[in-house]
């Protein structure tokens, strides 16, 4: 009996080390909509991972009365939005929600699904 507790106690012991390993925290992001107004245009793009040019030119109006305009999906069209922490929703003719991979004064990265396939846009602010 003994044995048998020392060998539960053992295997207790290496299961709770494995299991204790630290995890990286993930830190909270947000964005504010000061820094997304403005236009932006699609620099680069990747379609499932591969480069595409078929949306190089697109580009988004971001204004605070809470409307996009683009051209993204080949014709202007306005969409409204909601912002919360990096996640960009529109609603509208077709409703997206884009994560904001990152973001400074002059550069945008967005991710988001369309039509069941992933895009990755790179995007430059242009006055």
């Amino acid at each position: 009996m003994k044995i048998t507790n020392s060998i539960l106690l053992v295997l207790i012991f290496f299961c709770s080390c494995f299991n204790s390993e630290k995890k990286p925290k993930k830190t909270e992001r947000t964005v504010s909509i000061d820094q997304l107004l403005g236009k932006w245009e699609v620099d680069a793009a990747k379609r499932d991972g591969h480069i595409t040019e078929s949306v190089n030119g697109a580009a988004f109006s971001i204004s605070e009365n809470g409307q996009i305009i683009t051209n993204l999906l080949g014709t202007e069209q306005t969409f409204n939005y909601d912002l919360k922490d990096t996640i960009l929703n529109t609603s509208g003719f077709q409703n997206i929600i884009y994560e904001i991979n990152s973001i400074t004064d002059s550069t945008l990265e967005l991710s988001t699904n369309i039509q069941s396939r992933h895009f990755l846009f790179n995007l430059s602010r242009s006055e």
